[in-house]
């Protein structure tokens, strides 16, 4: 059997709410484009993003929709907020009761008494 090569591509419009997308073999790109049902290829446009991201539209619109909604955006780091910061310490307070209530019905367990769960 002989060895065939072949490359696919596949695009896919990130347009909020389109659902444009065509695979197709490399070696007929031509006809696929100039194909009348996929016009919106003649049209399509890559965006490549600070972060490396490869973003994909068939239309104005569609980039439009995804500058709107932030997808062009970088992705928001989270941010790590220090309990105390936002007055923690009764969060801090209440578990270090509930651990210590924790710990009482522990050992009061394993000395035979009776633990209220409740």
């Amino acid at each position: 059997m002989p060895v065939i090569e072949t490359q696919i591509r596949t695009l896919t419009c990130d347009g909020k709410e389109c659902d444009k997308t065509i695979t197709y073999d490399m070696k007929t790109h031509n006809q696929v484009i100039l194909d009348p049902v996929n016009a919106w290829l003649l049209n399509t446009r890559i965006v490549s993003t600070a972060d490396g991201r490869n973003l994909v539209f068939c239309s104005s619109l569609c980039e439009a929709s995804a500058v709107e909604s932030g997808l062009n955006d970088p992705p928001q780091l989270k941010k790590v907020v220090s309990i105390t910061d936002v007055g923690g310490s009764a969060a801090i307070k209440f578990a270090a009761a509930a651990a210590k209530k924790a710990a009482d019905a522990t050992r009061a367990l394993k000395e035979g008494q009776n633990v209220n769960l409740g």
